[in-house]
């Protein structure tokens, strides 16, 4: 998911079908070459019965992160140990 000020531009979601598809592609996916289906497309499998499309975006999503936010593979595990709290900020609207 990637938002700015609060507001979702663009997330993709997948669990065995499309879950959540809001906003457009961005350069990022375009680039990584992500493959994203709208609500109820049809996903073509390969010989074993899965989804193509997921077995290639797997290795492109800390990629996309990367490019989006935080790089997933340069967070210090010694810290995220010790750390307490939450990511991100609290929403104004309670």
């Amino acid at each position: 998911m990637r938002a700015e000020g609060g507001r979702v531009l663009r997330a993709y979601a997948w669990a065995g079908r499309t879950v959540w598809h809001q906003g457009r592609r961005t350069p990022a996916e375009d680039a990584l070459g992500l493959q994203c289906f709208d609500y109820g497309d049809p996903v073509p499998n390969d010989s074993f019965g899965l989804p193509e499309a997921a077995i290639s975006n797997v290795d492109k999503v800390p990629l996309l992160a990367a490019r989006w936010s935080l790089d997933p593979a340069r967070i210090d595990q010694r810290i995220v140990a010790q750390a307490q709290g939450v990511a991100g900020e609290a929403s104004r609207i309670c």
